[in-house]
């Protein structure tokens, strides 16, 4: 368990930080009056499942430090944070106050997850082969 939880250590961290934030009522959040960016809650949650994604692959990736990927930590990497998503907008319906579930929240998620998909190679070589 322990060793799971070294590889694995920024993907959970994440994993919290999301879960946080999807959690706490909107209330908790300060009013940007001065963004009037369209959607931009889409937006964030887009960026929040490309960056955990990345980090699942990354951290699944027996190929990493050769530049490669493996086909099983893509798969890994994109179920675990599009059934991540699912469970977070379930509790966002059922559990979490002032909260409620969002199809395209969710969508957002899964098109986040798949992008970082196709960005990771790139995201590989640039980082020196880290992630």
């Amino acid at each position: 368990m322990i060793k799971f939880i070294k590889q694995h250590i920024n993907s959970i961290l994440w994993a919290l930080i999301i879960l946080i934030l999807c959690g706490a009522p909107s209330s908790e959040f300060p009013s940007m009056s001065f963004l009037h960016i369209p959607h931009l809650d889409k937006i964030v949650h887009f960026g929040l499942y490309a960056v955990f994604t990345v980090l699942l692959i990354s951290e699944c990736n027996i190929e990493r430090k050769s530049g490669g990927i493996t086909k099983q930590s893509i798969l890994i990497g994109v179920s675990v944070a599009v059934l991540f998503g699912l469970l977070i907008e379930i509790l966002q319906m059922l559990v979490f106050i002032s909260r409620s579930a969002e199809l395209y929240d969710y969508l957002a998620n899964i098109l986040g997850s798949v992008t970082a998909v196709f960005f990771y190679r790139l995201l590989n070589r640039l980082s020196n082969r880290i992630i």
